[in-house]
Parts: C-alpha cells; structure tokens; sequence
C-alpha cells in the first residue's frame, strides 16, 4: 500500500511536477496547492461512499427522556439510508427523517407523530420527535472524518500514514484537478479516477442478498456439495 506522500509524489511527477522534500512542511506554492487539491479529492471520497474504514455505529441510551443526541467530534454525516438511524428498544423499527424544518415544525404543532418516531439533523446535534423514553437504546451509523489508516483526520507521518482508500484514488483525484484548475486536458484522468473509485466502491461494501431460506437453485459444481466432517472409511 503506498503511502499518501508517495500518491503525492506520483501525482507531481505525472503533473510535470518537483516533489518537495516533505509535503507537510514545504512553503512552496505549488507543493502547497498540489495539497489543497488533496483535500479536496479527500472530501469528495467522504462523501461519495460511505467507506468501511471511517463508518462507525455509536450506541444512545436514553437517560431520562431524550430528545437530542449531540454530534460527536469528527462526524461528517449519517450513513445513506433507512437504517442509520435505528431505534432498537422500546420499539425496532428505523426512524424516519424530516430534512424540511418547516415539516419539523408542523410537525411538533400538531403532535401527529402517532406510533412514529421523527429525527432531523441540526448543526451540533440529531433532534428526535417523540423524544426517546428513559432508558430507550437507538443505534446510528454515521460516516466520520478518519482517512488515515489507524483512525485518525490529520496526516501527520509522511514516512508511514496511508490512507483509507485503495491505491491510486488519491493520485488521480489530485491529477486531474491539477490539470483542469490549469486550463489543460483532464478527461483521461477524471475517467480513471471514476473508474478506479466505482470498482474499488463495489470491492468495499459489495451488495449482496441475504438468503434464509437456503439454496434457490441447483448446486452446479461437484465441490459445492457438503460434505460430513467425518468420512467413514467404509
């Protein structure tokens, strides 16, 4: 896996670049905006998919009734989907989101939320209508701002950190803004990139379906039959 200052450095020799020394030090204004460019590739690969290596899943209990659940440092945004907020007791069922404050409101005026409950994220904080009764756990999986390899958002080892992503997104991501933010021809390089970013998206959370019924069909190869842990040899 190479590391970040290695796609970097990649990435300035395919743009007609000079390495600096150490990216992280350097005052050049070039090395500095080959770095800006990184992360923008970097916000942009947050945001695009929600990767296995900065999603987490915090557990609320609520103590007394709760209504607010405040963000925690490095949030980025919830996890795409019905389930990233869940409520696992008194109830299971995923909460619905209002995305409209103006629903939100309404919402609170009328006191119509039924047998539902309602979430909508502020700027510090999830808010929950009806609020959660005491003792009341809810799951929520949200998407952080970890890209470095061991858990961390600032990039701080040249020598060591890697980031999150497979190899060369960072590369061409910087690559072909470089080229585009200079008035030259960036096309190939985007196209790669994409390439590159929708298979490795297939790679990291591949979407399957979960069977309980067991086999749909026929088992078509000799070696997929089971067999007994214990053969007799007669």
């Amino acid at each position: 896996m190479a590391t970040i200052k290695e796609e970097l450095d990649d990435a300035a020799l395919e743009c007609g670049l000079s390495a600096p020394g150490s990216w992280l030090s350097t005052s050049d204004p070039t090395a500095t905006e080959v770095v800006a460019f990184l992360r923008a590739v970097v916000r942009d690969l947050l945001d695009r998919h929600d990767w296995t290596g900065a999603s987490t899943t915090a557990t609320l209990t609520a103590v007394g009734e709760t209504s607010s659940w405040t963000l925690p440092a490095g949030f980025s945004r919830l996890q795409r989907g019905a389930n990233a907020v869940y409520e696992i007791s008194p109830n299971r069922r995923p909460m619905i989101a209002l995305n409209n404050d103006g629903d939100w409101n309404e919402l609170q005026a009328w006191s119509f939320a039924g047998a539902q409950r309602y979430y909508r994220k502020t700027a510090t904080a999830l808010e929950f209508y009806r609020p959660l009764p005491n003792g009341a756990t809810a799951k929520i999986t949200y998407v952080n701002r970890n890209w470095i390899t061991g858990g961390t958002s600032t990039w701080t080892t040249e020598a060591t950190d890697t980031a999150i992503f497979p190899e060369g997104l960072l590369r061409f991501g910087v690559i072909y803004r470089w080229r585009r933010q200079k008035g030259m021809r960036f096309a190939d390089e985007q196209a790669e990139y994409e390439a590159i970013l929708a298979r490795a998206i297939r790679e990291d959370r591949p979407r399957l379906s979960i069977s309980t019924t067991g086999p749909t069909g026929e088992l078509t190869h000799p070696m997929r039959v089971p067999v007994p842990d214990f053969i007799p040899s007669s």
